[in-house]
């Protein structure tokens, strides 16, 4: 029986590290999200300087290729903004794939916490029994002895 509890304790460590690994997994996804997101603002903030300037540039005298600048770099802005939308929504995507593996990993770990804690006293109670059987062996001849002499 203490073989088979050391071998799922040995199960238990292997899940708690696929459960850790998956951990360091999602904390990663999460940092790669917050980066994201802050080159969104960073691209949003920019995109306003740049209507800012072809706002003042449609105000005053203007040149048919500052207009054409203008509109480009409000154009590429956006585009890099819906490109990086996309990216944040994949990522999102894989972060719920991964928070369910985890969850997943989870289960297993608490499934073989249940069972080795089950195992551990079901050995205790094994080794309790034989103990008192071994203390009432020893009794049933120390009174053998006395009641024979």
């Amino acid at each position: 029986m203490k073989d088979r509890i050391d071998r799922f304790r040995k199960i238990l460590k292997a899940k708690e590290t696929a459960r850790d690994l998956v951990i360091k997994e999602l904390a990663e996804l999460k940092k790669q999200e917050k980066t994201f997101l802050e080159h969104l603002r960073e691209l949003r903030n920019e995109k306003l300087e740049y209507m800012r300037r072809f706002e003042n540039i449609a105000s005053g005298n203007v040149t048919i290729e500052d207009l054409r600048i203008g509109s480009e770099d409000i154009s590429r802005t956006e585009d890099h903004i819906k490109e990086g939308i996309v990216k944040v929504l994949s990522l999102r995507k894989k972060m719920e794939a991964v928070e369910a593996a985890l969850l997943e990993r989870h289960r297993d770990v608490r499934k073989v916490e249940t069972y080795l804690l089950q195992m551990e006293l079901q050995w205790e109670k094994e080794c309790q029994r034989k103990e008192q059987m071994s203390i009432d062996e020893i009794a049933g001849m120390l009174h053998h002895r006395r009641s024979g002499n």
